[in-house]
């Protein structure tokens, strides 16, 4: 009976320091890492950056609409059309990149601040007519496309994200083209009034 007792309790203690070690072994193995922050980061720049994409493209498709709602040359007419389609194929683009990537546009300050700027230009706009409204569009669209073209350029240096990096390359390409024929654009208005 003796033996049968310490034959028990030998094999309970040695079942449970291999299950204790076994168990130990186990969550070594397969422990969970932490997040990773600085991906944390990176989703939210990346969403910040998607963010003001997508307000910068409705911005100049509002503008753009305005431009064309009204009596311009068939210069600024046509670039105004121009913009409207290169701008809404861009927010689709910026859309559908934001929906394959999980990546959630973020509206932070900078997004904001941008949506705002975009209304006030357009109600500085809104009452122009004629040549008035002509050259503040197109200076508008120099000064808007400069800046754009800096903060891409800046988010370009910041992105990790492989496909949200070609994405902004392509739209640095577009902006760039953007901001030379409003360069253009605003020389011939200038030399058109003097």
């Amino acid at each position: 009976m003796k033996s049968k007792l310490i034959c028990s309790l030998l094999f309970l203690a040695s079942f449970s320091f291999a299950s204790a070690y076994a168990l130990d072994n186990t969550n070594e193995k397969s422990s969970v890492a932490p997040v990773n922050q600085e991906s944390t980061a990176d989703q939210q720049k990346a969403g910040e950056v998607i963010g003001w994409l997508i307000v910068l493209n409705k911005n100049e498709i509002a503008a753009a609409n305005e431009a064309l709602a009204k009596k311009t040359n068939p210069m600024v007419r046509s670039y105004a059309a121009m913009l409207k389609q290169a701008h809404s194929q861009n927010l689709q683009k910026t859309i559908s990149l934001s929906k394959k990537i999980d990546i959630k546009p973020v509206e932070n300050e900078p997004v904001v601040a941008l949506k705002e700027k975009g209304k006030e230009e357009l109600s500085t706009l809104k009452p122009m007519d004629g040549k008035d409204f002509q050259v503040a569009y197109i200076d508008a669209m120099v000064k808007g496309h400069a800046e754009a073209l800096d903060k891409v350029n800046e988010d370009l240096k910041n992105t990790t994200n492989p496909q949200l990096k070609q994405h902004l390359e392509a739209t640095r390409a577009s902006v760039t083209s953007h901001l030379e024929k409003a360069k253009m654009i605003q020389s011939k208005l200038q030399s058109s009034n003097s």
